[in-house]
């Protein structure tokens, strides 16, 4: 009897040992090598701290949040579109402008339960011939929009145009509401206030938890979660293809694993540039820039290139300067000013840039004559191809290790919102001199 006793309390210690032993072996250190591995001689704003908080909140969105549904077998109890379908939708605007109302209806529809998404889109280009979700479960494409809007009853649609306010959004109960009014579809074309505002709403706090959002106090850090899910995979077929020359300076990597562990190289928060010898700087002109705000960013450009690669002990380290700019003459003189601090500096800069070959249109430019369709060339593709430089700009300069523009510029400030890296913007003096300072809008 005695034996059986200490059969059975011999047990019980080794099976409490293994699993006091497997909870150490799970567990992350936060200052492990490979996470200062990642940050070492980088200009990333994130530290472990903040990559494990983003990095457990990305895995639970992931793992917790089906935005997608089969139409018919799986009818979610409430979608949320964002919407933006023809002409009279401009209002839209910028790409940097949608990517922003894209990801407060994202979240909108995550911080309510049993909630989908869906991005209807497709004026004057669809979005989902640019960018993938990652994975693609994270979000309906607008075919299935146009499924559940075609068999809704109109009374179970609502179209939220203008009521989404900064006051709106911190106080109504929003399940409660839709529920009571039977409300099975929103429609959300844009937006007054913003996922920070959601992040005060009472009624949504339990959601929140869920995915660990009441933990992620940064604006910015809310828009990097969204842009992992919704915009960094570049479309696969046609746009992987334009994108494919510019690999080198997108950081040897066009598309990121699906991997959920922090630890996996595919799906490091800022995965190191390859080849790593390289210093990406990417810098953006507005439409308003003058030819001395060139020549002041890309002189900071260039002062960051003399004192990064100058510190370095490896003589091997080159800088690469990716230049954006929403016309092709602001373009010219970007690289213009940059060939004469060259050859001033007697520096090693190589210059990049999107190629002439793609025109200069923003999404709240309104398309030109689209191409006669033909057998071999469909007209779709010359929308794509119309409207590929916006789309490429924003994505690459979302994988830089270092971004330089201007304050106020939502184009720039939404791909460092991406990037989560250095950003340098000048600011406007009295006297129009080059006043560079760091983007505090984060």
């Amino acid at each position: 009897m005695k034996s059986k006793i200490y059969i059975i309390v011999f047990v019980i210690i080794l099976a409490s040992s293994y699993l006091l032993l497997s909870r150490k072996t799970e567990k992350i250190p936060p200052e492990s090598t490979l996470f200062n591995k990642l940050t070492t001689d980088s200009f990333s704003r994130l530290n472990s701290q903040r990559r494990q908080l983003l990095s457990s909140a990305l895995a639970h969105i992931r793992l917790g949040y089906t935005a997608n549904r089969t139409p018919i077998y799986s009818t979610p109890p409430l979608l949320i579109v964002y919407s933006c379908k023809d002409s009279s939708n401009i209002h839209c605007g910028t790409l940097d402008e949608r990517l922003i109302d894209i990801t407060n209806s994202y979240f909108f529809s995550m911080l309510q339960q049993g909630s989908a998404f869906a991005n209807d889109m497709t004026y004057p280009v669809q979005f989902d011939w640019y960018f993938e979700a990652l994975p693609f479960y994270m979000t309906m494409h607008h075919e299935q929009a146009e499924h559940y809007l075609s068999k809704a009853n109109n009374s179970t649609v609502k179209v939220e145009s203008i009521s989404l306010g900064s006051e709106y959004l911190q106080t109504e109960s929003f399940p409660d509401v839709y529920t009571d009014r039977n409300i099975s579809i929103v429609v959300t074309p844009y937006w007054q206030g913003n996922w920070m505002d959601m992040k005060a709403n009472p009624s949504l706090k339990a959601q929140r938890d869920k995915f660990r959002l009441n933990h992620i106090t940064l604006k910015s850090d809310w828009f990097w979660l969204s842009s992992r899910l919704l915009f960094s995979k570049p479309a696969s077929g046609w746009f992987l293809t334009q994108l494919e020359p510019y690999r080198g300076i997108m950081g040897g990597k066009l598309q990121s694993g699906e991997g959920l562990s922090p630890l996996d190289p595919d799906n490091s928060i800022s995965p190191k540039n390859n080849p790593p010898k390289w210093l990406r700087i990417g810098i953006r002109l507005t439409k308003s820039s003058t030819e001395g705000d060139a020549f002041c960013l890309a002189s900071h450009a260039a002062n960051v290139c003399s004192e990064t690669i100058g510190k370095s002990e490896d003589n091997e380290r080159s800088c690469h300067v990716f230049l954006s700019a929403p016309t092709a003459k602001s373009i010219n003189i970007l690289r213009t000013a940059l060939k004469r601090l060259k050859q001033e500096t007697d520096q090693l800069i190589t210059i990049h840039s999107v190629s002439d070959q793609y025109p200069y249109f923003d999404l709240d430019t309104l398309p030109d004559a689209q191409t006669p369709s033909t057998l071999y060339q469909p007209a779709e593709n010359g929308l794509k191809h119309q409207y590929a430089r916006t789309f490429m700009d924003w994505i690459i300069l979302s994988r830089m290790d270092y971004l330089i523009g201007h304050k106020n510029d939502g184009f720039l400030k939404t791909a460092a919102w991406a990037a989560q890296v250095q950003t340098d913007v000048k600011v406007n003096t009295d006297n129009n001199s080059c006043r560079i300072v760091p983007l505090a809008d984060w």
